[in-house]
């Protein structure tokens, strides 16, 4: 997969997208960190039928950049586009097309956060296969608020508030998926073991199995 791009958000939405709207999977709503132009952090949120809502699913996006004080992000997520002029709702909703929308946020200094926003519609030529249609500007589109506010935080929190691998471990529990650059695992404290008091009593078990499970026996240790 093409490295993701601040500077071509459509693109990495494309990229993000394509491979799962091609197989038919729902694309989940998605971030990405960004410090200069080097993507490090990738949050995926939780699956739907996880009983997600859109509160939920915010704050799961959000709560590591903010603790992280990350200040250029991405969000992807999938739209549904109607035509308003069809007053029955039913017809509406039937009507409707699929989208994706990028939404684009910086913080520079102490100023109000920059966002903009594009929605991206698709097409299904073939078995997939997906055609993307121009990109239509949007002001900030839903996320816009949901950013800023996020942007705002990280502007008053340090990498060294909190602790973030005891917060990731967290969010994996709820199925969000997260991943950081190698080489800014150490930078942003991830490196760090998690806090053993908030830890499930299995995962703990599933731990100690794993490390039994790469120890070598007797006889190996020996020759």
């Amino acid at each position: 997969m093409p490295t993701p791009t601040f500077d071509d958000p459509c693109a990495t939405a494309r990229d993000e997208a394509t491979p799962r709207l091609a197989r038919g999977l729902d694309l989940r709503p998605t971030l990405i960190g960004f410090e200069g132009d080097e993507p490090t952090l990738y949050v995926r949120s939780a699956p739907a039928w996880v009983g997600t809502t859109w509160n939920s699913v915010t704050a799961a996006l959000v709560m590591l950049p903010c603790l992280l004080g990350i200040r250029r992000l991405l969000v992807v997520c999938e739209s549904r586009v109607t035509d308003h002029s069809i007053d029955d709702p039913v017809a509406r909703d039937a009507h409707a097309e699929r989208g994706v929308l990028v939404t684009r946020a910086e913080q520079h200094g102490d100023d109000r956060p920059v966002i903009s926003g594009h929605l991206l519609t698709w097409q299904r030529p073939g078995p997939q296969q997906v055609a993307w249609d121009a990109p239509i500007r949007l002001d900030d589109g839903p996320w816009g608020d949901v950013l800023s506010h996020a942007l705002g935080r990280a502007d008053r929190q340090g990498p060294g508030d909190g602790r973030p691998s005891s917060l990731v471990y967290g969010l994996s529990r709820c199925g969000v998926v997260v991943a950081v650059a190698p080489r800014w695992r150490e930078r942003y404290g991830l490196d760090q073991p998690v806090d053993p008091r908030g830890v499930r009593r299995e995962d703990r078990r599933r731990a100690r199995a794993h490390r039994s499970a790469g120890r070598p026996s007797t006889v190996e240790a020996a020759s």
